[in-house]
């Protein structure tokens, strides 16, 4: 198998988890089976050896496709809540430190009772605001100290 070919299922092109996808989620979508590496078990029969472990980071999106960082992130979300992809390891903000993520299968069920949706953790960054959270016992005496102003 060469490395110019792309490998799709019919059956994924046909599921409505596919046909609900925006442009944005499709493009990524292929990018990220465009990234999967196969090796042969036994004749003809191929296996993707890193279907659980794809890098795809934001620099390479803005710089390799154009996408800003909120696109990119939009159509992450989106492949997420569709069942194409889980993040096993978020990366954080230490050089090297990417967030790997794995194909998955549960775009199969997109749309039955089963199927198991999931959106993506997010992460506080330390950036901008966030409503300040007191003790209890704080909290209480904030509250009395309103009860006795009224």
């Amino acid at each position: 198998m060469s490395a110019s070919h792309i490998i799709v299922e019919k059956s994924l092109l046909k599921s409505q988890a596919f046909k609900k996808l925006s442009g944005s989620g499709k493009y990524i979508l292929f990018q990220f089976l465009m990234k999967r590496k196969f090796s042969e078990i036994g004749k003809g029969n191929w296996v993707c050896t890193n279907c659980q472990e794809l890098v795809f980071t934001y620099k390479e999106a803005e710089k390799n496709h154009k996408y800003s960082a909120t696109k990119f992130l939009r159509a992450i979300d989106e492949l997420i809540k569709h069942g194409f992809l889980s993040i096993p390891h978020h990366g954080g903000k230490t050089k090297g430190n990417y967030s790997l993520y794995a194909l998955d299968g549960r775009w199969e069920r997109f749309g039955k009772e089963d199927f198991e949706g999931f959106e993506r953790e997010k992460i506080y960054n330390g950036r901008g605001f966030i409503e300040k959270q007191f003790p209890a016992h704080r909290n209480d005496r904030q509250e009395q100290h309103i009860d006795t102003q009224k």
